[in-house]
């Protein structure tokens, strides 16, 4: 459904791309976040206040022998300075408002 959302909304269509244009007043953010997040405040991205942010810990079981993460995790608190409420979406982890 995403895709269908953001197709109609960009230059290209096709979607093939890691990081599409797009003109909407809505984000969904997927697959990677975090750089998302960081390419965009890197291009000076000003002040966004989106109605809810959904945030999904990286590693919600871990044990020792936990496999890196595969992108390099910044706290909630930086990525999310620039945003309004946050909700932590898995089952058992707490609502946090920033």
């Amino acid at each position: 459904m995403p895709q269908k959302i953001l197709a109609g909304r960009t230059a290209d269509p096709r979607l093939i791309d890691d990081f599409v244009r797009v003109k909407v007043d809505q984000v969904i953010l997927s697959r990677a976040p975090s750089r998302a997040v960081s390419e965009a405040m890197r291009l000076n991205m000003k002040k966004a206040v989106p109605e809810v942010t959904i945030a999904y810990d990286n590693n919600v079981v871990t044990s020792p022998r936990s496999a890196p993460l595969s992108e390099p995790a910044a706290p909630l608190s930086d990525r999310f300075a620039r945003s309004g409420l946050l909700r932590s979406v898995s089952s058992g982890f707490p609502e946090h408002g920033v």
